[in-house]
């Protein structure tokens, strides 16, 4: 497992959003997300754990596992902060948005090529299974 930063953009979600707390949660966030915007530009538009951790306007997005993501061909599966993914995509924009926030993520590395292939297999199977359209 290794840190890095990701355009928001990037990252693919593992499920939609789709309970109505979840989503009260996400449009939370996203406001929290909109009003620390300076905050954000302020740090080089990178949304760090430190950051979120030095700063009550982004409380919102405290989380003890952070970002946690799988590489796959066009994107980053998020499998954890699925929501905080989503509050961002609410927020910014998806895929297609003109504003990219960076976020700090814990990439998931697997160097058995075997293991990688499953992994991704089975990230996109759980993603069609839960009919994943990414915005």
């Amino acid at each position: 497992m290794r840190s890095l930063f990701v355009d928001h953009r990037q990252l693919l979600a593992i499920h939609p959003i789709d309970r109505e707390t979840a989503n009260q949660k996400c449009n939370e966030r996203a406001a929290a997300a909109l009003a620390a915007l300076p905050i954000i530009k302020a740090n080089g538009m990178k949304l760090s754990e430190s950051l979120i951790a030095s700063n009550q306007a982004l409380g919102e997005f405290e989380s003890v596992t952070g970002f946690q993501v799988v590489a796959l061909a066009d994107g980053y599966i998020t499998f954890e902060g699925n929501g905080r993914r989503e509050s961002l995509v609410r927020a910014f924009g998806g895929k297609d948005a003109s504003i990219g926030i960076q976020v700090e993520v814990r990439l998931f590395v697997f160097k058995d090529e075997a293991i990688r292939t499953a992994i991704a297999q089975q990230m996109e199977r759980v993603r069609r299974w839960k009919n994943v359209v990414d915005v």
